[in-house]
């Protein structure tokens, strides 16, 4: 198995087992006090990764458009789905936004011009039926 695809089902596994957290947390705050801690630590996590791990130290200046911009998006998204979740049913609410999968494959495909199969795109319509059928 190819080392992306372990990284991509343990990144799975803990999107999955974060709703319950968020929602467990929302219990004694509120989402945007979630959303801050969250992010916090998160900041911490990876600010100790990128010290022991990253190859290389230096930023390339060209990265920072994607990352500043990837960040802003991802913060407000981040804002949103904790409030969702804070607010709402996680066995709702999850599945709606595991619907960003299709707004993802729509742009790689408009944007990065990557090839879409009939098995993909089917896997894509199956993917949005089933998720929408867990929303109801």
């Amino acid at each position: 198995m190819e080392a992306y695809v372990i990284f991509a089902l343990v990144a799975m596994l803990l999107y999955g087992i974060t709703p319950l957290l968020y929602k467990l947390a929302s219990n004694y705050a509120d989402s945007l006090t979630v959303t801050f801690l969250t992010t916090g630590f998160m900041l911490l996590f990876l600010a100790l990764m990128w010290v022991y791990q990253a190859p290389s130290k230096s930023i390339n200046k060209q990265v920072v458009p994607y990352v500043s911009t990837a960040g802003f998006i991802a913060s407000i998204a981040f804002f949103f789905y904790i409030r969702a979740i804070s607010s709402g049913k996680i066995s709702i609410v999850k599945p709606i936004v595991g619907m960003s999968t299709a707004v993802t494959v729509l742009l790689g495909i408009l944007v990065l011009e990557e090839k879409i199969t009939l098995i993909k795109a089917m896997g894509v319509l199956l993917a949005i039926a089933a998720i929408t059928l867990l929303s109801w």
